[in-house]
């Protein structure tokens, strides 16, 4: 079983088997690969898989980390019993954020990476993230975002877009089609986060498409000691 079963069962809305896959294939993973690996090979790795915004290498600030993961997530926003669909896992910081500050019915995390979900999961370095990827709410999945977009048929109060620091090493998850499908899953009302980063292009131009698609741009949001922005909306259409 793999990613391929992953998405049918997320085409079925049957995000608990989706999970207990995810979590299986990772802790296999971490077994192979992860287990053995040093403490400084695995920051290494996490900063390359995620570009190391707010992890700053070794030399990990748990209060920016955090700061930030307030920012990502718009954590004012999430209202008690929403449904959260995050794209880009990660530590899980914005998870962490979310379930420890609001009593969530959902929170459906996607990501590309087995190895990140298997350090986020088995291996993280802050404690706390991994005890809030744990939680009995939160379903971890590893799919490509592009495509469970496309499987999912479901709908959402609040969508966190934090698919990676730079949207030209994944620009499709910045394109126009993808977060045309990914607003798709959002209920009329809803809000989302999307992370812009630091290129003034790529801020402009997914504010163009947030507007073009239905989204009512509320705030663009700095993160600390950073050029990156993060766009907060609602969906008006």
């Amino acid at each position: 079983m793999g990613v391929n079963e992953i998405l049918e069962y997320l085409s079925r809305g049957d995000y608990v088997l989706a999970d207990r896959i995810t979590r299986l294939k990772a802790k296999q993973h971490y077994l192979s690969y992860v287990s053995k690996l040093s403490c400084d090979e695995k920051l290494e790795l996490i900063d390359r898989i995620t570009g190391g915004l707010g992890y700053k290498g070794r030399d990990l600030n748990i209060l920016q980390m955090n700061f930030a993961g307030t920012v990502i997530s718009w954590i004012e926003a999430v209202k008690p019993k929403a449904r959260v669909l995050e794209v880009g896992t990660g530590l899980g910081r914005t998870c962490f954020i979310v379930v420890s500050n609001v009593d969530t019915q959902l929170y459906l995390t996607l990501d590309n990476s087995l190895t990140m979900i298997s350090i986020a999961l088995y291996a993280n370095p802050i404690r706390e993230y991994m005890m809030a990827l744990n939680k009995s709410c939160v379903k971890v999945v590893w799919a490509d975002a592009t495509k469970a977009v496309n499987a999912i048929d479901d709908s959402f109060d609040h969508i966190i877009h934090d698919g990676g620091p730079n949207p030209n090493r994944n620009p499709k998850l910045f394109s126009k089609p993808f977060l045309t499908r990914l607003v798709r899953l959002l209920r009329r009302g809803g809000t989302i986060s999307v992370f812009a980063g630091m290129n003034r292009f790529w801020q402009e131009k997914i504010y163009a498409i947030l507007n073009e698609i239905g989204i009512r741009v509320e705030e663009a949001v700095h993160l600390p000691s950073s050029r990156a922005i993060v766009y907060h909306g609602v969906k008006v259409v």
